[in-house]
């Protein structure tokens, strides 16, 4: 039997399918101001562009809401990612995504007639916050570990518990990598990280 979370998804797919991007393309910095192809994370493989559905709720005309770049189903959970390559991170706008992302997907749910409401809220769904690193490697791989799980800097925690099951972050190369690849269910193989100069690149496979 197909999840609600899988139907919800392959709706997704057959109605946007223009929406698969590759995750390089998810994850360029396209903030106003910023370089038009400024690369974060090199990967071939493709991701549901999440930013690409609009509120429909009934009565309005559809807008754009502020929303995480993309979306994954593994397991039958849904995870929201959202891609920040810059040194100065808005917490305030990686919060507001989330639950702005979340009406977004009801909103469509609710028009096509996906799911009922309490279906919806009983939805397994996660938010992953994927940034560079921001101590410049200085301090060691176990304090930098610690940092990335306490996910203090964007206060994400408090949100956990009703709509989104879990949160987390990542800005470790090698776990951005394994998140990557299992939200991916295997696909993603490879992955390089640019650095903020964008001249070099580290692999990790």
């Amino acid at each position: 039997m197909t999840s609600k979370a899988a139907l919800i998804y392959n709706a997704l797919l057959a109605d946007f399918p223009e929406s698969m991007k590759p995750i390089t393309e998810l994850s360029q910095n396209t903030a106003q101001g910023a370089s038009k192809f400024r690369d974060f994370i090199i990967c071939h493989q493709q991701a549901f562009n999440f930013d690409s559905l609009k509120n429909q709720r009934p009565g309005m005309k559809p807008h754009k809401e502020q929303t995480p770049d993309a979306l994954f189903l593994h397991n039958d959970k849904l995870y929201f990612v959202e891609f920040k390559e810059g040194k100065n991170v808005d917490k305030t706008d990686v919060r507001q995504k989330i639950h702005e992302g979340l009406i977004t997907l009801y909103q469509y749910c609710a028009a096509r007639n996906l799911v009922t409401r309490q279906e919806f809220v009983d939805l397994r769904i996660r938010y992953a916050v994927i940034y560079r690193q921001p101590f410049g490697g200085a301090p060691p791989k176990t304090v930098l570990t610690t940092l990335q799980q306490t996910q203090v800097y964007f206060n994400l925690q408090n949100i956990e518990g009703l709509l989104v099951e879990k949160t987390m972050t990542n800005f470790l190369g090698d776990h951005i990598f394994k998140f990557l690849q299992k939200v991916s269910n295997g696909h993603v193989k490879r992955i390089a990280i640019m650095d903020q100069a964008q001249q070099f690149a580290e692999f990790y496979q």
